[in-house]
């Protein structure tokens, strides 16, 4: 946070008479809230209550945008809480689930019913296939 300067530079040619001219246009701004020492000294000539006014400012603008910080530091901690919170249950629904069919095809093989055993299997092997494409499909976006 400092001043800066730009320099425009720009040489025109009209006609083959004329050699040309140079223009140069300096921009300076600043994007600090704290005047440099020779305005500071302007404003002193005006009123003597003006440095100090804008250290105040300072002071102010800075403890504002540590509390801004703070609170997005926060918010993105607990973004990640959630997240993890809502894999772990997505983990463990998962993990039910692929229980349960395994349960399923044993049950039909022990009973004699391959075809239900096959049919419960296919889809739990393809409900696998299908979200490890979506998730990755999901990490490409990221």
């Amino acid at each position: 946070m400092a001043k800066q300067q730009h320099l425009l530079d720009r040489t025109k040619i009209e006609s083959t008479e004329v050699v040309g001219y140079r223009e140069q246009q300096s921009i300076i701004y600043s994007d600090s809230i704290i005047p440099s020492p020779v305005e500071l000294e302007g404003y002193k000539k005006i009123d003597k209550n003006f440095p100090e006014f804008f250290m105040e400012l300072t002071k102010e603008e800075q403890k504002h945008r540590f509390e801004l910080k703070k609170a997005l530091v926060e918010s993105q901690e607990k973004d990640l809480k959630r997240r993890s919170r809502n894999e772990i249950i997505g983990y463990v629904f998962a993990l039910f689930a692929l229980l349960l069919l395994g349960g399923i095809v044993v049950l039909g093989f022990y009973f004699s019913y391959p075809w239900i055993s096959a049919v419960v299997g296919g889809i739990g092997i393809s409900a696998i296939v299908s979200s490890f494409i979506k998730g990755r499909s999901l990490e490409d976006k990221d």
